[in-house]
């Protein structure tokens, strides 16, 4: 078990990983049957990378929907594996399935679902202090399948606001537990809308952050000016060389036209990603030289 220190009011936060479980061949054979229905039936409202959402920004921006009165939001959703009630979200996961007739998945039947799914949910243990504890709330961190039913659940939870957005021609788009949205409405009227959103689900609340942007045109172009969101991950320490890679590029071409490039650094659902956006690599001899003197390095991201 994981303690993560939180802020008050509750000083502890308990993770209980999934890592090598009894049940970690169950929940990969769920997640490989179930994570495809997921991905096949919501991608319009899903995005995978960052360059997935620049994608439909840009879509946004060439059917003539941004406007002045535009205003960018992100919200966040708190502790999104520690918050799933166990019931309920086998219950929408049986809900889900039922909606896109999915009666049989690759021959194993609905019940048969359930079952293994509630067996990787609530079967989570662990020893402390001479004694057993079951994980009553929540999923397993490392758990492939926790990650898959959280979507689902989250898919369940948004659906109100999918449909405003939908009805309003705006852009709703997530990523696992960050959500990215537009809106044409007062500054007050979104507030609002985003404090609702924080009353769907007793187990779900919201953090959230909305820009102001300044657009106007120019040589029949459409440009914006907005602030950058970073939102940050910390790390205590950097175990491998490809996480300081931002670190390499620079070095390595500080003074080539390739700098010009912004590095994007690719994940498993985008192994295509380096072809597509980086027309030229550092050599193999290169990082070689590099890797010992940043390996100590902290990484600076700009």
């Amino acid at each position: 078990m994981k303690i993560t220190p939180t802020p008050t009011p509750t000083p502890l936060r308990p993770i209980v990983s999934g890592m090598n479980a009894p049940t970690t061949k169950i929940t990969k054979m769920l997640d490989r049957l179930i994570r495809q229905l997921f991905d096949q039936y919501v991608k319009q409202t899903t995005i995978i990378d960052g360059v997935h959402l620049i994608r439909r920004l840009d879509k946004y921006v060439s059917l003539g929907l941004l406007k002045p009165t535009t205003h960018l939001c992100t919200f966040d959703i708190t502790d999104l594996y520690t918050m799933l009630p166990q019931e309920e979200s086998i219950a929408i996961l049986i809900q889900f399935l039922i909606r896109f007739n999915q009666t049989h998945v690759k021959g194993m039947t609905i019940n048969a679902i359930e079952s293994l799914a509630r067996i990787v949910l609530t079967d989570n243990v662990f020893i402390y202090g001479n004694k057993y504890y079951r994980q009553v709330k929540g999923g397993a961190i490392g758990s492939p399948f926790t990650l898959t039913l959280a979507n689902i659940f989250i898919w369940h939870w948004e659906q109100k606001l999918v449909e405003k957005q939908k009805a309003s021609n705006e852009l709703y788009s997530r990523y696992i537990d960050d959500i990215f949205l537009t809106s044409n409405d007062s500054i007050e009227s979104l507030h609002d809308m985003l404090e609702n959103a924080n009353k769907y689900h007793l187990n779900i609340k919201l953090t959230h952050e909305i820009v102001y942007t300044k657009v106007h045109k120019k040589d029949n172009s459409t440009i914006f000016n907005c602030p950058i969101i970073i939102h940050y991950t910390h790390e205590n320490q950097y175990a491998h060389y490809k996480s300081n890679i931002h670190k390499a590029w620079q070095e390595s071409f500080h003074r080539t036209p390739v700098i010009t490039t912004k590095l994007v650094v690719g994940s498993r659902n985008n192994p295509n990603l380096t072809k597509e956006l980086v027309r030229r690599n550092p050599t193999k001899q290169s990082t070689r030289q590099k890797k010992r003197s940043i390996e100590s390095t902290d990484v600076h991201l700009d």
